[in-house]
């Protein structure tokens, strides 16, 4: 799959201060964790940061001429302006299968709004697991056979070979709705959702 360069700086260990004061310039502090190896501290700018950086995705660091194909595993927000402060970054080394989240693309919706329903989509990625080499750029998923009232789960999203769900396979993504459909109605078809799903005693 094609993913995002981001150019990082090697990070020596800093005062609460000094961290402070770069936070305060734009910049935005990482750490890239690995197998069998120390964490290696950076620093990336932080627009750089908003623009490719996003839970789960794959992206390659380029620190000291060094390429490390790494994942997003966690970003870290200011608890009142949300602005991202420190992200968590994990190497993935040869053959490792790891967890990245690749975008769903729906194929059909014309054929669905054709016969009157209006899709509402529940999620704009799922979370897969796979080699690096094997994860995907995007997966797509056809809803052009759906009629109103009728869903579909994350079990229904057909996945290349090499590549498994890391998602909850009994989560709503996609359901088809009425065009005046009113509050009640989207809660009946709900339980009928609910009901149809259970499984039997």
């Amino acid at each position: 799959m094609t993913t995002q360069t981001i150019e990082a700086k090697t990070r020596t260990p800093s005062s609460k201060g000094e961290r402070k004061r770069l936070r305060k310039a734009g910049t935005v502090m990482g750490v890239i964790y690995g197998r069998g190896r120390a964490p290696l501290s950076i620093s990336l700018a932080g627009d750089v940061v908003r623009q490719r950086v996003s839970g789960h995705r794959v992206v390659r660091i380029e620190c000291d001429g060094v390429i490390h194909p790494s994942i997003v595993k966690r970003i870290h927000r200011h608890p009142i302006s949300r602005h991202i402060m420190d992200v968590e970054f994990h190497e993935v080394v040869g053959d490792e299968v790891t967890e990245a989240s690749v975008p769903l693309i729906l194929r059909g919706l014309e054929a669905v709004e054709k016969r009157g329903g209006i899709v509402s989509q529940q999620t704009l990625e799922i979370v897969i697991s796979a080699k690096l080499d094997d994860i995907p750029e995007w997966v797509a998923l056809d809803i052009g056979h759906l009629n109103v009232g009728e869903v579909m789960h994350m079990r229904d999203v057909l996945l290349p070979s090499g590549v498994k769900l890391a998602d909850d396979p009994g989560e709503i993504i996609i359901s088809v709705i009425a065009p005046k459909a009113t509050v009640a109605d989207v809660g009946v078809t709900a339980e009928a959702v609910e009901r149809t799903t259970a499984p039997s005693a």
